[in-house]
């Protein structure tokens, strides 16, 4: 009886790690955080149960890399449209803002990730520290440029971009959530949203002085 030859049983993926990490995003996407772990990932993925673990040890890790590469993804993002703007501190702002929105908009799954209450339960690792910082130093540059040509007043910029960042992120989750019709939004819907969300801000960080009875004490 001929003996039928070896044949190689073990799967070669061109890139095992981003495809974990697409399919990840997907179960997100359709069915929220608490339905991703490691074994239906790998499932989606079309490898054992155990390959995933070759680079990522659990499903924090894997959660880890997705805040990650949606922390690239939005600096990328803002960075490219700052970059539109040359020396108008004030459209770059309100690009920077818009860029955000757009992002989310677009990569919900990531953003869950980004700022999700299971995200926060766990130590980040550096590269996610570092990728966090990064994004909110193009909002203080943005609010630095600002400053300095006199559109906004003096002050504590961390404390800005903490108002601003918080603004914008409650517009965001409104329309990621879907209390704001995202599929209505058109880049035009989105701009103008932008423009109106960017006035607000301005305003509230632009040089004037309160009446006597609305100063906060």
């Amino acid at each position: 009886m001929q003996r039928k030859p070896k044949t190689n049983r073990t799967y070669h993926h061109g890139d095992l790690k981003a495809a974990l990490l697409k399919n990840a995003l997907e179960i997100i996407e359709r069915e929220g955080v608490q339905a991703l772990t490691i074994r239906e990932a790998a499932r989606r993925t079309g490898v054992s149960h155990t390959a995933p673990y070759r680079h990522f040890k659990n499903k924090n890790a894997l959660l880890d890399a997705a805040a990650v590469e949606g922390f690239e993804l939005v600096v990328q993002r803002m960075a490219e449209r700052v970059q539109e703007y040359p020396g108008q501190p004030l459209q770059q702002f309100r690009a920077c803002g818009l860029a955000y929105i757009e992002f989310a908009a677009n990569h919900s799954a990531h953003y869950r990730v980004m700022f999700g209450s299971g995200l926060s339960e766990m130590q980040p690792s550096p590269e996610l520290d570092q990728a966090k910082s990064a994004s909110f130093k193009q909002l203080l540059d943005c609010l630095k440029n600002c400053q300095e040509a006199g559109f906004i007043r003096a002050g504590d910029l961390k404390s800005m971009a903490l108002s601003t960042w918080s603004m914008v992120h409650g517009l965001v989750m409104l329309i990621i959530d879907g209390h704001v019709g995202r599929a209505g939004l058109d880049a035009m819907g989105q701009a103008e949203m932008m423009m109106q969300v960017t006035e607000h801000l301005y305003l509230g960080l632009h040089e004037f002085s309160p009446p006597a009875g609305l100063a906060i004490k």
